[in-house]
């Protein structure tokens, strides 16, 4: 089997081996800083977190996708929303709304992810209430 053409470029079997490498690690490290993120819950510190959770999403939202990032935002909102500060609130439900994108019509946890954001429909930051609306109505 010869060379495979890429965009215009002759790629090699090493170039195709480094970038499955590459995107392996990358989800990886989403894994990693999705199990992060549940131990740092009860620290307190998930300010920071989330800010970097939702840069990661500019990027890579499939990662955080399917490393459990939507139920683990979901639930943080859920059971949190009220005794954060409301730029991490912010944070979370900007996570939920891009990781909603990328669920599927036969999604499992489909059913889930609409009656938390139902729920959520009724939260007191007029915020979380027009995201989770919004991000119904994709």
């Amino acid at each position: 089997m010869g060379p495979k053409i890429f965009r215009g470029f002759r790629e090699t079997g090493p170039r195709i081996e480094k970038t499955k490498k590459k995107i392996k690690y990358a989800k990886l490290m989403v894994v990693n800083l999705i199990e992060y993120i549940r131990v740092l819950f009860y620290r307190q510190e998930e300010m920071l977190l989330f800010q970097v959770l939702e840069l990661i999403c500019t990027r890579e939202a499939g990662a955080v996708f399917e490393a459990g990032g939507l139920q683990c935002s979901l639930t943080f909102i859920r059971e949190f929303g009220s005794a954060v500060h409301k730029d991490t609130l912010h944070s979370a439900m900007n996570v939920v709304t891009r990781l909603c994108g990328r669920m599927e019509p036969q999604d499992t946890n489909l059913e889930t992810c609409v009656k938390s954001l139902s729920t959520l429909l009724k939260h007191e930051d007029p915020y979380v209430s027009t995201k989770s609306l919004l991000t119904v109505s994709i």
